[in-house]
């Protein structure tokens, strides 16, 4: 599965009052450098988390670079969908088949950044759960 872009959470800078934009530009500042041998990054920090987008870089040398910039709590290789329930489900079964082997239990446990989405977040779980039961019958809910 070629991901599309990671998700990075900051540490201990959500509780940083009116200095935070200062400690969030420092963390930009070190990922840039920590990522500088990938030109084809987007890097876009906001508020509470940082989007990077791959561009076709390999993510996997690119979280093995993350994993050593001080100040973030983790990250995540996510993949970007538009708000279609049909392309949801599609990206979703590719990433099971393609990740999950038969008889694993599993959980969906979806975040929306996008509260206008047409489903909210159990409607969402509870659709994705049926979908991929359906789709995958050798998967345990959990």
């Amino acid at each position: 599965m070629q991901y599309s872009e990671i998700m990075v959470r900051y540490g201990e800078l959500s509780t940083k009052g009116k200095n935070r934009q200062a400690f969030i530009g420092r963390l930009n500042g070190n990922v840039t450098r920590a990522l500088h041998e990938f030109p084809k990054l987007t890097i876009r920090p906001k508020r509470d988390r940082m989007h990077i987008e791959l561009n076709g870089e390999p993510s996997d040398q690119v979280m093995a670079r993350l994993s050593q910039v001080f100040g973030i709590q983790n990250f995540s290789p996510s993949i970007a969908v538009e708000k279609d329930m049909d392309k949801v489900h599609a990206v979703a079964l590719q990433l099971m088949n393609e990740t999950a082997p038969k008889g694993i239990s599993y959980k969906v446990n979806t975040r929306r950044s996008d509260h206008d989405f047409a489903l909210d977040t159990n409607a969402m779980n509870l659709d994705l759960g049926d979908y991929l039961t359906d789709k995958r019958p050798d998967l345990v809910v959990k």
